[in-house]
């Protein structure tokens, strides 16, 4: 993206893209907060559609788009498996060297993943998941930004309610 979005077309953005309920986003806030990282990333503010999700009030890179992120920097990915039973697959990157990361139905059912309705009834899919996360997280994190993928995100607990810190004394 060559030119900067103003500031008040993508806070306009942002509300449409909250009202109309279509992408995830319930408060125009959650929008108009991922709009601004896309900017700040290069990208049009409307990509936050395609790249990002909101699951459980936490955003979240959707997983193609970790992967087309990664690829486009230049990283590469061997599948050496793929079945409702393992992720396995090899991730490189020249500024990060290569690695061999590896998902199985037994870890994710050590941790206690497997009772959710994505893990029955989508193992490969989360297997897969898991593993561009964590393969892609060690060797170009820069792919990621910092935020878990959707599927991760899924997976955690709820964030706690915000806690009310009572009123504020003003000392003189």
């Amino acid at each position: 993206m060559s030119a900067l979005v103003p500031y008040e077309q993508v806070q306009s953005m942002a509300n449409a893209m909250a009202k109309s309920g279509l992408f995830g986003m319930k408060t125009p806030d959650q929008a108009l907060a991922l709009m601004l990282v896309a900017q700040a990333e290069g990208q049009h503010p409307a990509t936050i559609a395609q790249d990002y999700d909101i699951i459980q009030g936490r955003a979240a890179r959707k997983t193609h788009s970790v992967m087309a992120r990664f690829q486009a920097a230049g990283g590469k990915v061997e599948w050496h498996e793929l079945t409702d039973t393992k992720a396995d697959a090899t991730f490189s990157h020249a500024q990060g060297g290569s690695l061999r990361m590896t998902w199985t139905m037994e870890q994710a059912k050590r941790i206690g993943l497997t009772g959710k309705d994505n893990w029955k009834n989508y193992p490969r899919a989360m297997l897969r998941a898991r593993c561009i996360a964590e393969g892609v997280r060690a060797v170009y994190p820069a792919a990621i930004g910092g935020l878990l993928v959707a599927e991760e995100a899924s997976d955690m607990p709820p964030p706690p309610p915000a806690r009310q810190m009572g009123a504020v004394e003003v000392v003189p």
